[in-house]
């Protein structure tokens, strides 16, 4: 035995030192910790042993990646790679197993011309049983200062100018971080390693120049409405009579749109602006509410006049906690003004302000679009947004007997108030029943502003507060 050489009389002590440094140099023997990193230039770090593969796309799918597999598929994985080319390393790992990677064009990206969006792993003749790894939900995080949520390791950065992309290039290749998408105007969702405190980061990077604006990348939470009662509900399928050329869509960014109701007629386009390459559906419900009224398929409790049929943009932008980021929220404007929406109802609030939705909600003004948002459901007189920028409708809520409802916000940031009571056929995680809120109102806003622009096609900002201020 390897103990024999030890004579046992004497050196008990020998013997003992012997374990202990023996035992002492087990964790050198073991290897690395485990390591899960790509970097800007298309290239992976990996060192595990023994570890699921679903570990490891997990951790890839928290680095910007999207990764849908077959849930059955899942072997124990050991590698050592350093600075390898990603598809060597995931063509190594995933040896037999089918699988696609998708590449998308990044002319901005830092050294390289393309980057990896998507992967795909599944069995032969069964893509269908693939599925999104990720948790879809965004990392929320609250800044201790201002309180203000934003999403973990992003930022939003905008450049003075395009000639200043170089700079901002050797910024990420120091850090690791990396450009994940831009918007037509130029904002860059940049994310950065989990090991880099984003806030202090924000702060150096302000101090850079070159940087026209650089900001967290503000979320957002949907308020749930206040549920009033629980009536039975019958509703009737509603057609519009217009004709085409007198359409004005309305865009709702909110939770989405249940399946079952993607097929009416009043549905012109749907969108899921947290993942553009996934089904639109509605995990909270409060989406679909907003569609309907503002299609005018739902007529708030209160109101004499029924509600005229408009064909509606159904944008999902928050998550099944309730939660959207500003990066979606500016995919979502962009994607409404592509489709032709000519308003845009907003029923959810923030004490946040955030410049770059500022902006471009400035530019989409410019462009025609109205834009139409909640006041919210609690009576602080104290402005949130995006109901308080410029070329917003505030909307505040009216109680059925026609009264300020005693839990709308109020303030000069209120355009308009409207009805604030509906009965829902679709419950807010819950039953059906009549629901009450700005979020109502602001939807129910959004369609009698499309029905008046169907009639009058030419009308500005100004004309559209003044058919408000007449009702």
């Amino acid at each position: 035995m390897f103990f024999h050489e030890f004579k046992m009389a004497g050196n008990f002590y020998k013997l003992l030192i012997f374990l202990l440094s023996w035992l002492l140099i087990i964790p050198v023997w073991a290897g690395p910790a485990d390591e899960v990193a790509l970097t800007p230039d298309n290239r992976m770090n990996l060192h595990v042993q023994d570890v699921y593969l679903q570990k490891i796309l997990q951790d890839i799918a928290e680095q910007g990646i999207r990764v849908r597999i077959d849930p059955e598929i899942n072997f124990k994985v050991t590698a050592a790679y350093e600075r390898k080319p990603v598809r060597e390393v995931l063509d190594a790992i995933l040896g037999n197993a089918n699988h696609a990677l998708i590449w998308t064009d990044c002319p901005d990206c830092p050294e390289v011309d393309y980057r990896l969006t998507e992967i795909q792993i599944y069995k032969s003749g069964h893509k269908d049983r693939m599925a999104p790894l990720k948790d879809p939900n965004f990392n929320v995080g609250r800044d201790p200062e201002t309180g203000a949520l934003f999403v973990r390791h992003e930022l939003l950065i905008k450049l003075q100018s395009q000639q200043q992309l170089p700079k901002l290039k050797s910024i990420l290749r120091e850090t690791g971080g990396r450009i994940l998408e831009r918007t037509e105007s130029g904002i860059y969702r940049i994310q950065l390693p989990k090991d880099i405190d984003e806030l202090a980061f924000l702060a150096k990077l302000k101090e850079k120049t070159g940087i026209s604006g650089a900001e967290p990348n503000y979320a957002y939470q949907t308020p749930a409405p206040i549920r009033a009662a629980h009536p039975k509900i019958n509703l009737p399928e509603i057609s519009n009579q217009r004709p085409a050329d007198k359409q004005v869509p309305v865009a709702v960014f909110d939770s989405g749109l249940a399946p079952e109701y993607q097929n009416h007629a009043y549905i012109i386009d749907s969108f899921n602006a947290i993942d553009p390459a996934a089904p639109v559906d509605d995990d909270l419900g409060h989406g679909t509410q907003m569609s309907m009224l503002a299609a005018g398929a739902i007529d708030p409790i209160g109101e004499t006049d029924d509600a005229e049929t408009v064909p509606v943009i159904a944008i999902r932008g928050f998550d099944a906690n309730g939660m959207t980021s500003n990066y979606s929220l500016l995919a979502g404007i962009s994607r409404a003004m592509e489709k032709g929406a000519r308003v845009l109802s907003l029923s959810w609030h923030s004490e946040t302000q955030s410049e770059f939705l500022k902006e471009t909600i400035s530019e989409a003004a410019a462009k025609g679009l109205t834009i139409v948002a909640a006041a919210g459901n609690e009576p602080t007189g104290k402005a949130v947004y995006p109901a308080a920028y410029e070329n917003v409708v505030g909307v505040g809520a009216l109680h059925p007997s026609g009264k300020r409802w005693e839990n709308s916000n109020f303030g000069d940031f209120v355009s308009y108030q409207a009805p604030g009571f509906a009965n829902m056929p679709v419950g807010y995680k819950s039953d059906p029943g009549i629901y009450a809120g700005t979020s109502v109102s602001t939807a129910y806003t959004a369609n009698r502003i499309a029905a008046y622009l169907a009639d009058h096609p030419s009308a500005d900002q100004k004309e559209i507060r003044e058919f408000l201020n007449r009702q």
